[in-house]
């Protein structure tokens, strides 16, 4: 408990870092998202994870400037993109993850795709696969039968072009599960508890390579990429945040809000947070439904059960 209560100071530290980052954040981003709005969600992420509070500054500001240059809110509702943690040789360092809708929402942000959808085939399904001079897909869902982990049989993904012109992508299983088992995380997390949602998202990654792709839309399949092989931190090059981050870090190190401000601030409430007393809430922590709610969290995301749908990175 004492824990959980002692997040809230370390938090009032990242937010004082966020906060000064706004300008740059709002020179990047598009028009229908907020800085503010989109360091409240970030603060608010912190509250379900904290173990993103033991991160690097500079990696959490990195994300946050990377969701905002790609247009997407990240840990809320709309599942468009997610801020966790990995251990990079020793060090906690904050990843930004694209959520399944995420990669949607860039796709049809483009302009040159109009629609993408993904769905999972079960071993009851009529499902018929035709390629050649007029290939299309035929696919009718069998509903009272089992739909569960086993019956998946194979996922596809379509995508609707301005001229009516079609585009699809099918993977059997083996496929998905050969490219599950490259994953850092194939044995826990969403590979385990949602793997249905994850098959869905690998063949709408591979349905973008052959599809128009925005700057956007291509760094945020990489950062996808990077995150599932392990590849975290030094992801600066996808996207030109590297100087900003650097500069406001720099900058926050003088007035005793930066790197070495934040991990002590942290360390020291984690350690005698139960001894100081309650502590105020967490930006609106309080009052939020989710972090109020009972049951078991995913390892990979902290998401509840039932709640992956909204909450899980890899969604």
């Amino acid at each position: 408990m004492g824990t959980s209560l002692a997040v809230a100071p370390a938090q009032k530290t990242l937010k004082d870092l966020l906060t000064k980052a706004t300008p740059s954040l709002q020179a990047v981003m598009p028009r229908h998202i907020n800085a503010e709005k989109l360091i409240k969600i970030a603060l608010l992420a912190t509250s379900r994870t904290p173990l993103l509070l033991e991160c690097t500054p500079s990696s959490i500001l990195q994300s946050v400037m990377q969701a905002a240059q790609l247009g997407l809110e990240v840990n809320s509702p709309l599942g468009s993109a997610y801020l966790v943690p990995f251990k990079n040789r020793g060090v906690y360092e904050c990843q930004l993850i694209p959520g399944y809708r995420g990669l949607i929402d860039l796709a049809r942000r483009s302009g040159g795709i109009l629609l993408v959808d993904a769905r999972v085939v079960y071993d009851s399904d009529v499902f018929a696969v035709e390629q050649g001079t007029d290939p299309r897909i035929v696919h009718s869902p069998r509903l009272s039968a089992d739909r569960e982990y086993k019956n998946i049989i194979a996922f596809y993904a379509t995508a609707l072009l301005p001229g009516n012109v079609r585009q699809f992508e099918v993977m059997s299983k083996a496929e998905v599960d050969a490219i599950r088992a490259r994953s850092k995380a194939s044995g826990s997390g969403p590979w385990v508890s949602d793997y249905a949602e994850m098959g869905r998202k690998t063949v709408v990654k591979r349905l973008v390579k052959y599809l128009p792709l925005s700057p956007e839309l291509a760094a945020a399949v990489e950062l996808d990429n990077r995150a599932e092989t392990g590849e975290v931190g030094g992801v600066s090059d996808i996207l030109d945040t590297a100087e900003t981050v650097e500069a406001i870090v720099v900058s926050e190190a003088k007035s005793g809000t930066g790197t070495n401000a934040l991990r002590e601030s942290l360390a020291k409430h984690l350690k005698n947070g139960s001894d100081d007393g309650p502590a105020a809430p967490a930006p609106d922590a309080a009052n939020d439904a989710d972090t109020q709610r009972s049951g078991s969290v995913c390892e990979a995301c902290g998401g509840k059960d039932g709640k992956h749908e909204t909450e899980c990175p890899y969604y």
